[in-house]
Formats: structure tokens, sequence, C-alpha cells
């Protein structure tokens, strides 16, 4: 029997940004069915809707949309297709060390041992999947200075969140 491996791809940052951050209408993700990996983590929210999630070994269904954070070069499908009913899907690829010299600081701290839990892969769930989900649709409309404010915002709110599982607990 023949297995299927993950393909490579390559995640660009958006235009004066050092990240990538896209949303998608409806099912609009014309990616979101390839089995694939990067090093870059993915931050992936999903408005609506129910469907299946292939993270590595992991599979499982959500309902009333998604909140997933990836890790690096953990192998993944994407989340939406014509059959899942959601409003939009929002992607954000960002490399482990994007935020430069910040990292070493203290405030970030926590960030990074976030970063380290993905890679198993995080699926956030409750109040932490509306609240967070807000302020990433927010961020379509920043200016790319906001925008990475934000960003930090939101891995502070995953960072203290009691609402989540990882997917991949053995490794």
């Amino acid at each position: 029997m023949k297995t299927l491996r993950p393909s490579f791809e390559v995640i660009e940052p958006s235009f004066g940004s050092s990240f990538y951050y896209s949303k998608y209408d409806e099912n609009a993700n014309n990616k979101a069915h390839v089995w694939h990996y990067h090093p870059e983590i993915e931050l992936v929210f999903v408005n609506g809707g129910s469907g299946k999630r292939q993270i590595g070994s992991h599979v499982s269904y959500y309902t009333d949309g998604d909140l997933i954070l990836i890790g690096s070069n953990l192998p993944h499908c994407g989340f939406t297709n014509d059959h899942t009913g959601n409003k939009n899907e929002t992607v954000i690829q960002f490399k482990s060390d994007f935020l430069g010299d910040f990292q070493g600081l203290q405030e970030i701290k926590g960030i990074q041992d976030l970063f380290l839990q993905a890679k198993g892969g995080i699926a956030f769930t409750g109040k932490t999947k509306i609240e967070v989900g807000k302020k990433i649709e927010i961020m379509e409309n920043q200016l790319p200075f906001e925008r990475l404010l934000t960003l930090l915002s939101v891995f502070k709110d995953l960072e203290y969140s009691d609402d989540y599982r990882i997917l991949n607990a053995a490794g």
C-alpha cells in the first residue's frame, strides 16, 4: 500500500509584514484539501461551520467553527471545503523566530512556550475560540503595525487559555 507523503509548502509573508495573513470567504481556500507541511507555525480560525481536522496522526471533527495552532513542520490538511458551511477561514503563518530580538524578552517567554506546545497541534474551544476569533477577523482591516500588535494580543490570550486540547499528545 502506498503512503501519501505531505507536500512542502513555501510561505511568503504578506507585503510589508513579517508574517502571512489571509482571509478566505467560505470555501475559497483552494489549498484546503492538500496534505502539506511547512516550517512556519500556523494559526487558523474557521468562522462557523462543521468539518474535519487532520493534523499529524490526529483526525477529529469540529462544529461551530475552529481555532487551531499548528506547530512547525507538523503535516496537516486544510479545514474547510464546499460542505463545511463556514462563513470564512483566516490563516496566519509565521516563523517561530519572527519576533527577532524580542524573542528573548521575559514578556515573550509564555508565547515561546505556546509555540513549543503547538508542535502537537492545539485546538482551542469555548470562550477562547469566540474572543480570539473576533480579534483575528479584525486584523483584516488593520495596517501592518496594528496587525502585529493584535497578533501579539492573540498569542497572550492563547497562552492564558484553559479552553484547549493538544491533538497529538504523544508527539
